[in-house]
């Protein structure tokens, strides 16, 4: 899995526990999430599809720190395996809206984490996202999930989640 469109690049995490959350996150990668060739059943992090791209999500790494976002995790290169566009898994702390790494998407092994101290802080920071592929939310009280569309600007359904947002290219309903 170098990429994949469906793999959350953001998490958006409630400043309490973002620390406990994301340790046991590094501890599990490190234990088993390393890169290596798709013919080891073993491995869980192959190449990115193509040079262009690894361009592409290194320039993302670099761009990243430069902005001021903290590498918590990973970030190296590994040319040493197959093609060579290879990048294991990486974890970006302290990612502001304003940042490349929360505005657009990177297609590879990047998480960038934002965190949040009240609802009403996450709800701003998820509706402020413009390329929003594919959200997903987890609560850790029951909630009134019907609220959720209206308020997050996406829904999920058995099919996925599907976000709603008001873009002068798509109209009222565009879907992104």
């Amino acid at each position: 899995m170098g990429e994949n469109c469906s793999c959350g690049s953001r998490l958006l995490v409630q400043a309490s526990i973002k620390d406990q959350l994301l340790n046991k996150l590094i501890a599990r990668l490190q234990i088993d999430w390393h890169p290596g060739l798709p013919t080891d059943p073993n491995v869980k992090i192959g190449a990115l599809i193509e040079q262009a791209h690894f361009d592409k999500v290194r320039n993302f790494l670099g761009s990243a720190q430069e902005e001021g976002a903290k590498l918590i995790y990973g970030g190296k290169v590994h040319s040493d395996i197959g093609s060579g566009w290879y990048i294991e898994p990486t974890i970006f702390d302290a990612v502001t809206p304003d940042m490349r790494l929360f505005q657009e998407e990177v297609f590879g092994p990047v998480l960038a984490v934002t965190s949040f101290d009240t609802e009403e802080q996450a709800l701003a920071l998820a509706n402020d996202m413009f390329f929003k592929l594919p959200p997903k939310y987890f609560l850790s009280v029951r909630t009134d999930t019907a609220a959720a569309p209206r308020r997050w600007n996406c829904f999920a359904n058995f099919f996925g989640a599907v976000c709603l947002r008001i873009t002068p290219a798509l109209g009222l309903f565009g879907l992104i």
